[in-house]
């Protein structure tokens, strides 16, 4: 019997070595990632994006923006803007499984500020108390959440204004009960109504994608999964 539960052992390795590996191909589908629809032939500035709900307070009216202006690539980027208090686009993508480690990444971009000298500045400075930040929160098919909400903050005197791309991440294990996730990137502490933060930035290019081990750790797996072979034919 101990013979057997060795060679069952190793049978089992494999076989989740091989589910971690086919987990990597599995892409939750994000609407319109690149904020590319709908197409504002007029140019500037638009706040409707297919797939997302876009929000801001700060200046009466406005729901949103997305922009033309730093574009990582197609036409269109959303603007995190400094002058609203607060805002955030959101979208929940369903499909999630329970247990599986997920990441969200976005590409991100800074403007330059007034005290900056690479080229022209955009008069943006990097004062404290501005916020932006990418979430995922899970929750189950009616929408409730489950859990606490997995967050990176982006406080404004972190990060170099170099009008560079760059890409930032967050990422959480779906807990038992999830079935969606709400994606968010937004920002609070912008200097519009009483807000004190300076930091204007754009996002781009969204992924949201399952977390698979490295090579390396598959390797190890698989390696044990042959010594336990090896082992049973050893003691057979």
């Amino acid at each position: 019997m101990r013979k057997s539960v060795g060679l069952k052992a190793a049978l089992v390795g494999g076989s989740a070595a091989c589910l971690l590996l086919s987990a990597a191909s599995l892409h939750a589908q994000i609407t319109n990632p690149g904020w590319e629809s709908p197409t504002n032939t007029a140019g500037g500035t638009d706040t409707n994006a297919t797939g997302w709900t876009m929000t801001a307070s700060g200046e009466p009216g406005t729901n949103g923006n997305r922009d033309t202006f730093y574009a990582n690539s197609g036409s269109w980027s959303y603007w995190l803007q400094d002058f609203e208090t607060s805002g955030s686009a959101t979208q929940s993508i369903p499909g999630i499984v329970a247990g599986t480690n997920y990441n969200f990444t976005s590409q991100m971009l800074f403007e330059l500020g007034s005290g900056t000298t690479v080229g022209v500045t955009d008069g943006y400075d990097n004062i404290p108390g501005e916020n932006s930040y990418l979430q995922m929160q899970f929750t189950n098919t009616l929408g409730t959440p489950i859990g606490s909400a997995d967050v990176t903050n982006i406080p404004s005197g972190s990060v170099t204004l170099n009008r560079v791309w760059a890409p930032y991440s967050v990422t959480g294990v779906a807990p038992v009960g999830a079935t969606r996730v709400v994606l968010s990137i937004g920002w609070t502490g912008g200097a519009g109504d009483g807000g004190t933060g300076s930091q204007s930035a754009f996002a781009d290019d969204v992924t949201l994608t399952t977390v698979v081990p490295e090579p390396a750790t598959l390797s190890v797996l698989g390696l044990g999964a042959v010594g336990l072979m090896v082992r049973r034919r050893r003691t057979a």
